[in-house]
């Protein structure tokens, strides 16, 4: 009895630690988004315009475009990552510095439109 006692609270404490460690974890989790959402990453475009970019999640990306921020959605594409806003769209192409972004415009169709910058990431 007195060995089951002591399993069953052996039980108890490995359980509360792995309690502590999820909220650790989504404490961190949360930590990482903030600062993903923080996080503005700058392109050059070859018309000498800057673009700069908020990847506010996985799903989502703010896009500074002439002073304007545009909410985008990301969305299908053939390849690199997509995204999609009521007047533009965003492509991106590869990982890190010289990262070709190319900016789009959205038509009303839900089809791309004209290129309107291209740019690199600095």
């Amino acid at each position: 009895m007195k060995k089951l006692i002591s399993i069953a609270m052996a039980s108890v404490f490995v359980l509360a630690a792995c309690n502590d460690n999820s909220e650790s974890s989504k404490k961190e989790s949360d930590a990482a988004t903030q600062q993903m959402a923080t996080q503005v990453t700058q392109y050059e475009c070859d018309s000498g315009e800057a673009i700069n970019v908020s990847y506010t999640s996985t799903e989502t990306a703010k896009v500074n475009y002439q002073g304007q921020d545009y909410a985008m959605k990301i969305a299908v594409s053939g390849s690199g990552t997509r995204y999609v806003g009521e007047r533009y769209e965003w492509w991106v192409k590869g990982v890190g510095a010289g990262t070709v972004g190319t900016l789009f415009e959205h038509n009303s169709d839900g089809t791309t439109g004209d290129t309107l910058e291209s740019c690199v990431e600095k």
